[in-house]
């Protein structure tokens, strides 16, 4: 499978089965917001291991909504943060369902070059 493929594949998936949320980060007490759509999934029993709490939910987003330019406007790079800045850091938030989790871990997930999927774990 090719980047535009899986990419092409998320979409779908997300149109089909996603659901309103909000990516935030706090920069000096004001809120930068992106509405977008994601797949929110809790995890399994056997699927809660070190770092994964009871609670805890996936987040599979797709990265042509996490919009830089929208999001992160006027928010400089901090050191060690992750050069593609399509991908949320620790201590990011995802607002679900009128709830505010923290982003506790988050990978982008490239095929080559191309990020074709931004995977979550929140808590909260």
């Amino acid at each position: 499978m090719d980047a535009a493929q899986a990419s092409s594949l998320l979409r779908r998936q997300i149109d089909q089965h996603g659901e309103p949320v909000t990516l935030r980060r706090v920069v000096s007490s004001v809120n930068h917001d992106l509405p977008l759509s994601a797949f929110v999934r809790g995890f399994k029993a056997d699927q809660i291991t070190a770092g994964v709490q009871q609670g805890d939910r996936s987040a599979v987003l797709h990265p042509d909504d996490v919009v830089v330019a929208t999001w992160l406007s006027g928010v400089a790079m901090q050191p060690g943060e992750n050069p593609d800045r399509r991908v949320p850091k620790k201590g990011d938030k995802l607002i679900v369902a009128g709830r505010v989790c923290n982003i506790e871990a988050a990978e982008g997930v490239y095929l080559g070059t191309a990020l074709v999927r931004i995977n979550l774990v929140v808590r909260g």
